[in-house]
């Protein structure tokens, strides 16, 4: 037996409440993508706090790639923000740029080199760890650090360093490593 197929009187035009529905769903089927997608662009760079251990690990990833060649950009955002272009040979300075400018000294932009940037970034742990003077109101403070390090090398590809006081600025100092090219 066949059964009657229905015709377009029969089928009832849907509801107000079937649209709202329908749209519903989409809007948060959509939501939840872009959300989704939101943690995932965020996570790439995964930022972690640093402590000796931490750094150490790291900084032996660095020493057992063993590069002393190497070109690097970054760019340091303070009150202002600035790019380093350096050349690295022999695990020395042999040219740097700031801003496009060519520095006649190099030597003392030691800090922007990968070696530099692990002294930095210690020096830093151990002033974190250090409990703030309760003297000295005005300058005592304590650091928030965060850093992510290079899956591959093991050098600091970003880091940020937020210094909180009871008084005066609240300075937040960053780098983020634009391009690293090992030469040789």
């Amino acid at each position: 037996m066949q059964k009657p197929s229905a015709s377009p009187q029969d089928t009832a035009p849907p509801s107000r409440t079937g649209h709202f529905t329908r749209a519903a769903c989409w809007g948060g089927a959509i939501t939840f993508l872009l959300c989704l997608g939101l943690l995932f662009l965020r996570g790439r760079g995964h930022m972690v706090s640093v402590d000796e251990t931490t750094l150490a690990t790291a900084q032996q990833q660095w020493q057992r790639a063993n590069i002393e060649d190497y070109d690097l950009e970054i760019e340091i955002s303070e009150r202002q923000q600035r790019r380093y272009r350096i050349e690295i040979r022999d695990a020395k300075i042999s040219a740097l740029w700031h801003n496009d400018r060519p520095i006649k000294e190099p030597h003392r932009y030691r800090a922007w080199t990968i070696p530099g940037m692990f002294q930095t970034i210690r020096t830093d742990v151990k002033q974190q760890r250090q409990p703030a003077s309760s003297t000295n109101t005005a300058t005592s403070s304590n650091l928030t650090i965060r850093v992510e390090f290079d899956s591959t090398y093991g050098f600091p590809r970003r880091y940020i360093r937020i210094e909180h006081r009871r008084q005066g600025d609240n300075p937040e100092i960053s780098w983020k490593v634009i391009s690293f090219k090992p030469q040789g």
